[in-house]
């Protein structure tokens, strides 16, 4: 018992460390086990020896404690990898929408963003049982959630915002098209060529104009 504690107290400086691996937490557990096992197999022990049974019942207590440290550890450990993955899931979504902004309407392209926005929600999925134990954690998991909402709602307006762009562009050009065309039977003496040049700019213009209704729904 005293070579399997020795062992433990070896293994448990590494607990400590920044991000220490888990192996090093495999490592504790199974010393740990082994000890509890040792105890256990020595009770028939106790109930001869006094010295022993009072040495034994310190070596249980310090097992106990060690073992509700590690598993303390190891949920901190936990935590903080979930928080460092999350933060850096966010701070590239937050690039990736800074740089979406950036872009003009008639151009933009949202698929760097919408993976941001995937990226993110899979590093917060999982691991819900950090949440239950850890408020703190459970409130950087809630505003995650909330900034996540966020910029979908954002990449959506701007990508509707892009869409009314190229509608209104696209628009514009047909209107253009049919104002030259009206001219140019509205002097001198058009030729059959020139209406029917009028007539398509006319169509080509209403059917720009398809559709647009739900856009003007959402853009007075």
């Amino acid at each position: 018992i005293d070579a399997a504690a020795k062992g433990l107290a070896e293994i448990l400086p590494r607990l400590g460390e920044r991000d220490p691996p888990d192996e090093a937490f495999a490592t504790a557990s199974t010393a740990i086990d082994g000890i509890e096992k040792l105890l256990a197999s020595s009770d028939p022990l106790e109930a001869k020896d006094a010295d022993y049974a009072k040495w034994a019942l310190e070596a249980r207590k310090n097992v106990r404690a060690n073992k509700a440290n590690v598993e303390k550890r190891r949920l901190a450990v936990r935590i903080d990898r979930k928080q460092r993955a999350i933060v850096a899931a966010m701070k590239v979504l937050d690039e990736a929408l800074a740089e979406l902004r950036k872009k003009p309407f008639a151009g933009i392209d949202s698929s760097e963003a919408e993976r941001g926005v995937e990226n993110a929600s899979k590093t917060l999925a999982g691991d819900d049982d950090l949440a239950v134990a850890n408020a703190t954690h459970a409130k950087a998991i809630v505003s995650a959630r909330s900034r996540i909402e966020k910029a979908k709602q954002t990449i959506a307006d701007l990508r509707f915002r892009a869409e009314v762009a190229l509608r209104r562009d696209a628009i514009t050009a047909e209107e253009k098209k049919l104002r030259e065309a009206i001219a140019s039977i509205a002097r001198g003496r058009p030729a059959d060529a020139d209406f029917e040049r009028a007539t398509s700019s006319a169509d080509a213009a209403d059917k720009s104009c398809e559709g647009i209704e739900a856009l003007t729904s959402k853009d007075p």
